[in-house]
């Protein structure tokens, strides 16, 4: 068999291929004006990936958000219980014991950092812009919005793909500055409380019990 005849068989395959996504397609939303074939599948197809991104993303975030809420919670419980512990009058704390202050303070600012309000794309668009057909799409690397109108079906369905993938990019970054801080927060909760542990043992000669016993 020749390498044309192989080409052509090839090519015969594609379309047959491509012929039954388009059925399927077809079946399944209906007659396309103006065709499209396989580029309106992907646009499809891209903008339905792109809805499912941002809605599977979605619950990470609003973990991030319950977590930090909790960190405020709990800085503001042990700041009480310091001022508590500092109103002492017998058997009062060492002024060393309060240093723990200083990793509970980071701990709320981190915590308000993650509660702190910022852009989030939620999935979907806005239906009045889909049907005013006007998009504002901002490639990577531009320095501002350029406003496009959509004249087909495929282009509007690219453009919402489009949206949807930048739209999820910056969930993304949004997504790792929660978690950052959400991090940073509770690991200073736990070194405030080490802190005070440490201390109250030493107090209470619990460290130099255990150094006799390993010693």
């Amino acid at each position: 068999m020749s390498r044309k005849i192989k080409a052509d068989l090839r090519k015969t395959q594609r379309d047959e291929k491509e012929k039954v996504e388009i059925a399927k397609i077809e079946k399944e939303y209906g007659k396309f004006e103006g065709g499209g074939g396989f580029r309106l599948w992907c646009a499809i197809e891209a903008q339905r990936q792109g809805e499912m991104q941002l809605q599977a993303i979605l619950p990470i975030y609003t973990a991030y958000i319950s977590r930090g809420s909790s960190a405020v919670t709990w800085t503001f419980t042990f700041a009480a219980a310091l001022i508590g512990l500092a109103q002492l009058k017998e058997n009062p704390l060492p002024w060393y014991f309060f240093l723990s202050t200083i990793p509970l303070l980071w701990a709320g600012i981190s915590a308000l950092f993650v509660l702190i309000p910022r852009d989030w794309f939620p999935a979907g668009d806005d239906p009045f812009k889909i049907m005013t057909k006007e998009f504002k799409i901002k490639e990577e690397g531009d320095e501002a919005f350029k406003t496009i109108i959509s004249e087909s079906e495929l282009q509007t369905r690219e453009h919402l793909a489009r949206r949807s993938g930048l739209a999820f990019k910056d969930n993304a970054r949004r997504l790792e500055y929660a978690k950052y801080w959400t991090i940073s927060s509770y690991v200073a909760l736990l070194i405030a409380l080490f802190w005070c542990l440490v201390i109250v043992l030493y107090q209470h000669g619990f460290l130099s019990f255990f150094s006799r016993i390993f010693s």
